[in-house]
């Protein structure tokens, strides 16, 4: 019986891991301070409540005037430094990339970048709550336009309050200067022409979100010596991401100083945008699964265990076939025993 019983759990068995197989194949598994006042765009109290700052760096200081720059000088700045270039027409999409060449300059709409751009930064600076600087302000700066060949290129700086003030700062209002220091490029300040500033206004208006302290618009280039090599996008964006500082002074002469994170909103739009989109979706992969925790492999089951319902259940039933017989034999050799020991005492002692 128990051959038979035992010919029969190694049939089951087999048929079990048959199925159990099957399953699982079909299973998915140099700085200069700019004085207050020449900043580029209005902010807070009438666009007086921050001075603009710090530019030129690497090439020498670079001196800053007071002056009318409409589209058409920007433009005739731009041309004049870029007659040398090689006139060829790029295929880059100049919405996603920015304008680099003078095509692409001729056909750039200051008014259309400006309010696309303020609508971008507002965008991305929401999800944010909390500056990671005491003065409660975050940067968001983008380059319309990069020249790859003359290293001429066009920034854009915007100031946000996008959380309180704290500590020393908060009793600083609005008397802050910023700096900004590139490290082996020149800038100069431009003036922000009425229609910049009024698409800015408007796509403000339209836009929930932080309150714009301050803008400024620069015109820069890059030192002729860092571009004798091919540099790819990657480099020049370092080249091209400045160091921002801001400075106060507190009403006793405490002077303050805090700098400003350009991980924020850097190259939003313009040039490097969808660099800049790459390496965010990247990071926020990479964020998500380092947020994960970390799973033991080998000690949760993630599939449905129907090969362990199958054993179980064969070894639910072979335990109680098996210690049936157990107990059937252990009565048996108790009950022989004692018909044994009463023959003996009957008969006489015989031997067992």
């Amino acid at each position: 019986m128990q051959r038979a019983v035992l010919s029969y759990l190694v049939l089951l068995t087999t048929l079990a891991a048959l199925c159990t197989v099957s399953y699982a194949h079909s299973t998915p598994d140099a700085m200069v301070i700019v004085p207050p006042g020449l900043g580029g765009g209005g902010g807070r109290g009438g666009g007086s409540g921050l001075g603009s700052s710090g530019l030129g760096v690497g090439l020498g200081t670079t001196s800053y005037s007071k002056r009318d720059s409409g589209t058409e000088k920007w433009h005739g700045l731009l041309r004049r430094e870029i007659q040398r270039m090689v006139r060829r027409v790029e295929t880059e999409d100049t919405e996603d990339t920015g304008a680099r060449n003078e095509t692409a300059i001729e056909e750039l709409d200051l008014q259309a970048w400006a309010k696309e751009t303020t609508a971008k930064c507002i965008s991305r600076l929401s999800s944010i709550s909390k500056a990671s600087n005491p003065s409660g302000i975050v940067v968001c700066y983008n380059l319309p336009f990069l020249s790859t060949d003359s290293g001429v290129f066009a920034a854009d700086l915007r100031l946000y309050q996008v959380s309180a003030a704290e500590g020393n700062w908060s009793s600083v209002g609005g008397n802050i200067d910023v700096s900004l220091m590139y490290n082996g490029a020149a800038v100069q300040l431009r003036n922000e022409t009425t229609e910049e500033a009024a698409a800015t206004e408007s796509a403000s208006a339209s836009t929930t979100g932080p309150e714009k302290v301050q803008e400024f618009h620069f015109i820069g280039q890059i030192d002729k010596l860092l571009l004798e090599d091919e540099k790819t996008d990657a480099q020049l964006q370092t080249l091209l991401t400045p160091n921002i500082t801001l400075f106060a002074k507190m009403s006793d002469g405490t002077e303050l100083q805090t700098t400003l994170s350009t991980d924020d909103a850097t190259f939003v739009n313009g040039v490097f945008s969808n660099l800049v989109a790459n390496e965010t979706t990247n990071t926020t992969t990479t964020a998500s699964a380092a947020a994960t925790p970390f799973k033991l492999p080998g000690t949760r089951i993630e599939i449905v265990p129907i090969g362990l319902y199958f054993y179980g259940s064969y070894m639910a039933l072979a335990c109680i076939i098996f210690g049936y017989g157990t107990f059937e034999r252990q009565r048996f050799r108790d009950q022989y025993r004692k018909r044994i020991a009463q023959q003996g005492t009957l008969g006489g002692n015989r031997a067992i």
